[in-house]
């Protein structure tokens, strides 16, 4: 499983751009690999709707690792008890697609302050940077990705049950070619 997920990282580092079904196969040999690696520490959960066909979505590549990186590392890790990360992929309007990337970790706010009280000088990246690329895609009028979050999730009472990110994705491209709004490969 390793050595698969590092030859799909470098595959997916030579180009911009990656389909979703792709990205999905590579987060879940991570996924893998980090379950094994803390044992009983979390747990994962993959929904996908089979009316998505997430071959003819193109989404920038490795936009979704970082999301869930930061939910095991910052939201499951530091609890006392199991915890579930969960991804969803289903159709949310007649020509988008959204990924909804959950936990019920510790929450932002928490996470935020065990790291203050720690004085890390730790900085995480890998969204910025996933922000960052989208950004210019959306610059470029290359992609119209929209991104919500992370943001807490509260449960009825007010209290913090986790975190989320949503992604919507185009379900085509501007001309129906199923590219995802997205052009492949780099220039």
């Amino acid at each position: 499983s390793f050595a698969k997920l590092i030859r799909k990282n470098l595959d997916a580092s030579q180009s911009d751009t990656t389909t979703l079904a792709e990205e999905l196969e590579r987060l879940e040999l991570y996924l893998v690999l980090e379950h094994m690696r803390f044992k009983d520490k979390f747990r994962y959960q993959v929904d996908r709707d089979p009316a998505v066909d997430a071959t003819r979505v193109r989404i920038p590549a490795m936009m979704l690792q970082p999301y869930v990186e930061n939910s095991i590392w910052h939201g499951i890790l530091p609890m006392d008890q199991q915890g579930t990360v969960r991804i969803q992929v289903h159709g949310h309007a007649q020509d988008r697609i959204r990924v909804t990337i959950s936990d019920d970790g510790i929450g932002l706010t928490e996470s935020f302050n065990r790291k203050a009280a720690r004085a890390s000088d730790h900085i995480s990246r890998g969204i910025e940077i996933t922000k960052g690329r989208t950004d210019v895609l959306r610059n470029l009028h290359l992609s119209d990705i929209r991104i919500q979050g992370p943001e807490e999730v509260h449960g009825p009472d007010g209290e913090v049950t986790g975190t989320r990110v949503i992604i919507d994705l185009p379900r085509s491209g501007p001309t129906g070619t199923g590219s995802g709004g997205l052009r492949s490969g780099t220039s």
